[in-house]
């Protein structure tokens, strides 16, 4: 015997019906029904003194309330000036770049956040996911450490700790030129040398304080000079570096100066 079509079209939507609603101890409303009861309820808050939503409290709503109160980036990030802050790539890069970049810090050298941020803007608009590093000096440093191999091992410690796919490409600037020489190693002690692919050393103060480090035959450097001045003497003193370039700043950190150091990274292959 075969059942009317019509017929189990109606069972089928009854069982539906009850799976939904009865089984669940929900309740079928028709609109007009839903519209009464819902001004019926709004009636009753208001009597109490109570605020009525005029929309649903979606996570939507949720979250564009919270980020009403965080104008600050650093807030919605949740850090303080100490500490590493991811930034990745713009979803709108036209591609994604392999390699992390991790611009450094140090409030004891005279760097600040700050002085990072427009590269940061910038490369994370090339693709490039960028780490926000800050460093500083615990109150006390270990017996027979200096400050400088201090806070060079707090950026290898953080780099190691964020696990990257590849070793990342460092940024310093400035006085952080002290870093380097406990960074990369000297006296042939190689296994002391912190995780990296590339180095880019912005306006260095003075060659003389990274004069005994081993500058890495294969890794790629670029150190832009200030001045013209200094041009000459961080060719002499890089001359062992077989991937070392020394291009002078002729845009005074404008958007000319990264654009440089970005086309310099794509054909080290950075």
């Amino acid at each position: 015997m075969f059942l009317n079509p019509v017929r189990n079209t109606s069972l089928f939507r009854s069982a539906v019906r009850f799976s939904t609603s009865e089984h669940f101890g929900h309740r079928s409303w028709s609109s007009n029904a839903y519209r009464t009861w819902s001004a019926s309820g709004n009636a009753r808050s208001r009597a109490m003194g109570m605020n009525v939503m005029k929309r649903p409290f979606t996570m939507t709503a949720v979250t564009a309330s919270l980020f009403g109160f965080m104008t600050n980036p650093r807030e919605i990030l949740g850090t303080s000036e100490a500490g590493s802050i991811l930034r990745e790539a713009s979803p709108a890069a036209p591609t994604k770049q392999p390699y992390t970049l991790v611009f450094v810090s140090a409030e004891p050298l005279n760097v600040k956040r700050s002085h990072w941020q427009s590269w940061i803007m910038y490369f994370r608009e090339a693709g490039y996911d960028c780490i926000d590093l800050s460093i500083e000096l615990p109150k006390e440093l270990p017996e027979g450490t200096t400050a400088e191999q201090q806070l060079s091992r707090e950026i290898a410690g953080q780099m190691r700790l964020a696990s990257l796919q590849r070793q990342p490409v460092i940024f310093l600037r400035d006085e952080e030129q002290k870093l380097v020489s406990s960074y990369l190693g000297k006296g042939g002690l190689l296994a002391r040398r912190g995780p990296m692919s590339g180095l880019v050393l912005l306006h260095p103060k003075g060659a003389e304080a990274i004069q005994e480090a081993d500058w890495p035959s294969n890794t790629p450097i670029l150190i832009v000079p200030k001045s013209s001045n200094d041009t000459q003497a961080w060719t002499e003193i890089t001359a062992s570096a077989r991937n070392a370039k020394v291009l002078e700043d002729e845009w005074n950190e404008k958007e000319g100066t990264i654009k440089e150091v970005e086309r310099w990274m794509r054909y080290a292959g950075l």
